[in-house]
């Protein structure tokens, strides 16, 4: 038995809150320079700890992800494997931009055909770090991209000028002066480009025996990181990975979170303590030793405004909130600024459907910062035909989509037709994806008996039931 499966049987079986046992990871400390507030520090501090089983809890916006991208990506650079699981494949779709892009476990192709496809993916586009360790960072020498043949003739005192003229023709925004310090760093390693570019040559054509090869090494060898969805989780390689982070881990039952950590060396559960429901992590959490876990009460996305009418319904603290997110502070479009509608919260009170598309369109043509979130795929299907061809590019997703996601201004359609009643997990889910505005289209009194009313009541909400839009910005 591993060391967090067996912690967790310590903790349910035997109530031993306080573990001795450590695994040997020794990953090192987080080096990156992302604005972390202390709290959240301390959640990194706990997340690369050798501690076998480290729980993590936090409101929606308190920077859970960021911390779990933080940890991820130290543990990529030290050569450690991963895996990320989540109940929603929105969530993992956050993880796509670490250090190192993960590879996802799915149903649809099996184990080995995944990992040769991600190294196809990568073989495709080599990222080959050429550059003596001596020299400074430059970004621009880096992905200078010129064809062998042309490199050769280029680099010759005669085609100074076709050489300076090809830099600028990829980087018009550089001076002059950068623009010969990037040439005179083309003509001294000329030979590391060239070898480079042989390189990229020699991956993207390898051939099909080859890549069985790789793949086979790759497999046994290397750790790389992984993503998986819940429902994937029968899916997982018969291996032990170095760190497993389990996201909305709230949302879990205490056999699905055994089955996981069966495959971890360490095991860290990222969730929220919901008041309330009992489940298995906040009885995990609070018969776990507070040197194992950590609660974060901290808003980094709402404006302090929005956040003083959204986070009370649905929590008895109300989370930290920065001075900085405040709506008083003038937000720019290009270079003119704009005046931010002192009602944030407003449901648009519309009975007929075919109205509410009307106003639907009106708002989206008065400001494109807005995306629209339903709560059933039906609704989005049905919004997405009726809007105007030149409006589709808006972002609309139902709720299952919106997990790990966040917006500027956000549109909620609830269409009684489709009845759509969301759950008070949907509904906090929705209402903490924006910064700075909520917008609810939908009949007001036919919502007056759903979980919805707990925004009609201590006059939490503007209503607004006139057809024409104000002309101010959100």
């Amino acid at each position: 038995m591993n060391l967090p499966l067996e912690i967790i049987n310590q903790i349910t079986e035997k109530h031993i809150s306080f573990i001795n046992t450590r695994n040997q990871l020794n990953l090192p400390p987080y080096q990156g320079n992302f604005p972390f507030r202390v709290k959240q520090k301390e959640a990194i501090e706990l997340g690369l700890s050798n501690f076998p089983l480290v729980i993590i809890v936090g409101n929606p916006a308190s920077g859970k992800t960021e911390i779990a991208k933080a940890i991820l990506d130290t543990a990529i650079k030290n050569h450690n494997s991963t895996l990320i699981i989540s109940l929603h494949q929105s969530s993992l779709n956050q993880y796509q931009n670490l250090s190192l892009k993960p590879l996802q476990i799915n149903q649809e192709i099996e184990y080995y055909e995944t990992v040769k496809n991600w190294l196809k993916s990568k073989i495709q586009n080599p990222e080959i770090n050429f550059t003596p360790p001596y020299l400074l960072p430059d970004t621009l020498f880096d992905n200078l991209e010129i064809n062998i043949q042309k490199l050769s003739e280029l680099i010759t005192e005669t085609n100074q000028e076709k050489l300076r003229k090809r830099i600028k023709q990829k980087f018009p925004q550089i001076s002059d002066s950068r623009c010969m310090l990037l040439m005179a760093k083309i003509k001294k390693f000329s030979h590391l480009l060239i070898q480079r570019e042989y390189l990229k040559q020699n991956y993207q054509n390898l051939a099909d025996n080859d890549l069985e090869e790789l793949t086979q090494l790759t497999i046994n060898t290397v750790s790389f990181p992984h993503t998986c969805l819940i429902s994937d989780i029968d899916l997982m390689p018969d291996k032990i990975f170095d760190i497993v982070i389990i996201e909305n881990s709230h949302l879990l039952t205490q056999n699905v979170i055994e089955i996981i950590a069966k495959n971890s060396q360490k095991l860290i559960l990222l969730g929220e303590l919901d008041t309330d429901r009992d489940n298995f992590l906040k009885r995990l959490f609070y018969d776990l030793s507070p040197a194992y876990r950590l609660e974060i009460k901290e808003n980094h996305r709402l404006t302090i405004d929005l956040a003083r009418k959204i986070f009370p319904l649905f929590y008895n603290d109300y989370p930290y909130t920065p001075v900085s997110h405040s709506l008083n502070i003038p937000r720019k479009t290009g270079n003119l600024p704009v005046l931010v509608e002192k009602n944030y919260l407003i449901w648009h009170d519309i009975v007929n459907f075919q109205q509410m598309i009307i106003v639907l369109k009106q708002y989206l043509l008065e400001n494109k910062d807005y995306q629209i979130l339903t709560f059933s795929q039906k609704t989005s299907t049905l919004i997405q035909q009726l809007l105007d061809s030149n409006l589709n590019n808006q972002i609309i997703k139902s709720i299952s989509n919106w997990y790990g996601e966040e917006t500027e201004n956000l549109l909620i359609v609830v269409d009684k037709n489709n009845q759509d009643n969301p759950t008070l997990t949907e509904l906090k889910l929705a209402l903490t994806r924006a910064k700075y505005s909520i917008t609810i289209l939908g009949d007001k009194t036919y919502y007056e008996n759903s979980n919805l009313n707990i925004l009609l009541q201590d006059n939490t909400i503007t209503i607004k039931r006139d057809l024409a839009l104000k002309s101010a910005t959100i």
